[in-house]
């Protein structure tokens, strides 16, 4: 069953809808209504995956709890057919591109991986001294009264 609801926070979603628990809704392929109404009175509208396509399992169902939602909303029969071929052509959108995007996913993987034990590397090489004992030159630099380094009210 096809529904739409109001959200808490304003957002209208549409999806097909499965009751499962008393507190939760299964929604398959949620979007998110975008509307405008312009000076004239025509509504303008688009659907827009609400939660991005590329992080979810193959029509991987979303959990909604029910007390996120402030109403249920009667779709037109065409608002009804037209979100049935959005969610098909995503649907053809998803399984289409979710290889590119996991290997966008691995190659960002591999270049983080690289970097980070560049850095390792880096640390190794340069190590940092840890070593609180501070020699008496440079205890001495901070000591001559001359330059005034040793006075807190001269900034240098």
């Amino acid at each position: 069953m096809i529904q739409s609801f109001m959200m808490v926070n304003g957002d209208i979603i549409i999806g097909k809808v499965v009751p499962i628990r008393s507190s939760y809704i299964q929604i398959e392929f949620p979007a998110l209504l975008v509307h405008q109404r312009n000076n004239h009175g025509p509504l303008g509208f688009m659907l827009t995956p609400w939660v991005p396509n590329e992080l979810l399992k193959s029509a991987a169902p979303v959990m909604l709890e029910t007390d996120k939602i402030m109403a249920t909303l009667a779709l037109s029969d065409a608002m009804e057919r037209f979100y049935k071929n959005w969610s098909l052509a995503e649907h053809d959108k998803m399984t289409t591109f979710v290889s590119v995007f996991e290997k966008q996913i691995s190659d960002i993987e591999k270049q983080y991986l690289q970097r980070t034990a560049n850095i390792k590397d880096q640390q190794q090489r340069a190590p940092m001294s840890t070593d609180s004992h501070l020699t008496d030159a440079l205890i001495e630099v901070f000591d001559d009264l001359e330059n005034e380094w040793g006075d807190p009210t001269v900034t240098n």
